[in-house]
């Protein structure tokens, strides 16, 4: 048979790492999980809530290691210069153009800034980054398939933790801090969120079982007219970490099949940065038609072999 398949693809192969960006990417596009992961294409461009969240997020962790240290005072942060100086850096720092949307530069520079200072504002802000035990701690752990209970040979899951928080009873757990535009998003059940689950055995795998609360919590900064932060924690049950190392599984052999390397227009099209470039136009490129049989025992005998 003929298949097309997009120029510069690379033979069927097992990826060595995952994380869960890289899953929840390949979930929604695998294309987009191909270009990105596999030929390791740089984005066209960014766009504007992304960097907004970056900002948010390093100044957050700058206030918290800065309170940490004594180099700041809770109550006494001057939040101008510092958004101006981790905004500047940020913006300059971009490879690529920055889409800003419909809000434009301007205006979300002025919401970022109305989240920083309601971050700063928070009237407990001091015991919380009490209970602040790491900040940025990076993870490399193997991939376990639940259902075998064995290691799954050559695969690396890795990530990064915003924070480590200490509990009252003295264990830790996983703490992110996020930005959104609304609080739609964060009303629903967090018990089964694959970023929790994973960060959760990560810290057990790092700490021990015994060191470790069954919970995560996030800390939500809302980019609204009047911004705000809101609170959300969960219980993550074991069934739901072995779902999520399941699920990290799935996405491994998917990849290693070939399975997703082909647009899959859907509702995330919208803000992907290869929507008018490599999205478009890649079945009508001549030298994407390549003789292959997606069913032949050889092609599925080479995936399998590398699992």
């Amino acid at each position: 048979m003929i298949s097309r398949r997009p120029q510069g693809t690379a033979e069927v192969q097992l990826p060595r790492t995952i994380s869960v960006s890289a899953a929840t990417t390949a979930m929604q596009c695998g294309w987009r999980h191909y270009l990105r992961y596999v030929l390791r294409e740089p984005e066209p461009s960014k766009g504007g809530a992304l960097i907004t969240g970056i900002v948010i997020d390093r100044l957050a962790k700058l206030v918290v290691a800065s309170v940490q240290v004594g180099d700041l005072k809770v109550g006494d942060i001057d939040t101008a210069p510092m958004f101006d100086e981790v905004w500047q850096a940020e913006e300059e720092g971009c490879p690529v153009p920055i889409h800003w949307g419909k809000k434009g530069r301007d205006a979300s520079r002025d919401t970022a800034l109305g989240v920083f200072e309601a971050f700063c504002a928070l009237p407990d802000l001091e015991e919380r980054i009490s209970t602040i035990v790491a900040a940025d701690l990076r993870f490399e752990m193997p991939l376990r398939d639940p259902v075998y209970d064995v290691i799954v040979p050559g695969i690396t899951v890795v990530g990064v933790l915003d924070f480590v928080q200490r509990q009252d009873d003295g264990r830790i757990r996983m703490l992110d801090v996020k930005t959104a535009a609304s609080r739609a998003n964060w009303s629903g059940d967090l018990s089964q969120d694959l970023q929790a689950a994973i960060y959760q055995v990560a810290l057990r795998d790092q700490y021990g079982p015994d060191a470790v609360a069954p919970s995560a919590a996030w800390w939500i900064g809302l980019k609204l007219k009047k911004a705000e932060w809101i609170d959300r924690e969960a219980e993550i049950p074991e069934s739901s970490e072995r779902r999520a190392q399941l699920l990290l599984r799935h996405v491994v052999q998917a990849v290693a099949h070939g399975a997703a390397r082909h647009p899959q227009p859907n509702l995330f099209c919208g803000g992907c940065p290869w929507r008018d470039t490599r999205c478009r136009d890649w079945q009508d490129r001549e030298e994407s038609r390549v003789p292959v049989d997606i069913f032949a025992a050889d092609t599925l005998e080479i995936a399998e072999s590398q699992i």
